[in-house]
């Protein structure tokens, strides 16, 4: 890992990410040259309501300016990123928009020697936040991305409360 102004970069052989302090997240990850992100990932505790969340919706999202934690419209603050024994370290926060912090948290990011990125994302939520519907990182991907591989439930779309429906497993 090296440090460029406001960047850290990673690089080995057939890769070359770009890791910004400003953001606390990749901004770039080329792998032989293609490049893999087309936004750079955000952490985020927001996702779709489903029918069974249409009474606690209003606790997560904006519709009025009193109530709600803003989920919906989220930003990251980051406090402090620096290299530390080879590995990322960044602290923040999440926070909807107008709203204190609702996740305090230290992300550590190693990058192996083969290009593999492991994330360890540790926090404490604020004790009287409404319960989140997720947490977790949204990611965008070049539009000619055709395939990619996860690990969760699968092979096709499942609801939480439909979990069963589907079986965990790399796919």
């Amino acid at each position: 890992l090296t440090e460029a102004g406001d960047d850290i970069i990673a690089e080995g052989v057939n890769f070359r990410y770009t890791f910004s302090k400003h953001y606390g997240a990749f901004t770039a990850m080329a792998v032989n040259g293609r490049q893999q992100l087309a936004a750079r990932p955000v952490l985020t505790a927001h996702r779709a309501p489903t029918d069974n969340d249409r009474n606690i919706q209003y606790r997560w999202m904006q519709f009025n300016e009193w109530q709600g934690e803003n989920l919906d419209k989220s930003s990251v603050k980051i406090y402090d990123c620096h290299v530390e024994e080879n590995e990322i370290v960044v602290h923040g926060s999440l926070a909807g928009i107008s709203r204190a912090p609702f996740f305090r948290f230290t992300q550590r990011v190693s990058i192996g020697v083969d290009g593999k990125v492991a994330v360890l994302l540790a926090g404490d939520i604020r004790k009287d936040t409404i319960w989140l519907p997720r947490l977790g990182y949204e990611f965008t991907l070049p539009g000619d991305t055709k395939a990619f591989a996860y690990y969760g439930n699968g092979p096709y779309e499942s609801y939480r409360d439909l979990c069963h429906a589907g079986c965990v497993g790399l796919y």
